[in-house]
């Protein structure tokens, strides 16, 4: 609960950089692995500012993977807790994620199974997911995926994804009960290759 909060004046809290290093590659014609890591960087707010960050371990949520991530309203990796730093200006790294997984192809690339593991440095604590995925490709610009993941939502959530062209839209941590959230992880975008 966040009472008394005041929008007496605008501005700029801060300014950052972060960057994204990834790779991937093709071991078998129908067997390709990749890895990742993101949000390398970090955030330097403004005098005055007022971020959201965690104090310490004994903060107010608790990180206990089902109940304080899938319960209720609130679907949210980060912990919300606001934090007064003070007067002065201050720096604060970005919470970087590991992710890797493989991808294993049928029929002419037309079918695949795939694997991601995904781990979010966080703090107090670090989050870690097992997602694994089913892949259709009838035509090289459409693309359907099924995903089911196992570790942070009991197994209880899927996500389904859609690629036409370049514009991609999914969802992850779709509930199998409905009455277990309110709240959906949703996605959307346009990939623009830039070499082929």
């Amino acid at each position: 609960m966040v009472d008394d909060v005041s929008f007496d004046k605008f501005g700029i809290a801060g300014y950052g950089m972060g960057i994204d290093l990834g790779a991937s590659y093709k071991i078998l014609d129908n067997l390709t692995l990749s890895a990742a890591i993101l949000d390398l960087g970090f955030i330097s707010w403004s005098k005055g500012s007022t971020t959201r960050a965690v104090a310490n371990a004994s903060a107010r949520y608790e990180y206990d993977s089902y109940n304080f991530l899938f319960e209720g309203d609130l679907l949210d990796f980060n912990l919300p807790k606001f934090e007064n730093r003070g007067e002065n200006a201050y720096q604060t790294s970005l919470a970087s994620t590991l992710v890797w997984g493989g991808e294993y192809t049928f029929l002419d690339n037309k079918l695949g199974a795939g694997i991601l593991s995904t781990t979010r440095f966080g703090r107090p604590k670090t989050f870690s997911e097992l997602t694994f995925s089913a892949n259709y490709r009838p035509k090289s610009w459409l693309g359907v995926t099924l995903s089911y993941s196992v570790l942070q939502s009991d197994m209880k959530t899927f996500g389904m994804g859609c690629r036409l062209g370049p514009f991609f839209i999914g969802t992850d941590y779709m509930f199998l009960s409905s009455s277990s959230s309110q709240s959906v992880n949703a996605y959307l975008g346009v990939s623009i290759p830039l070499a082929d």
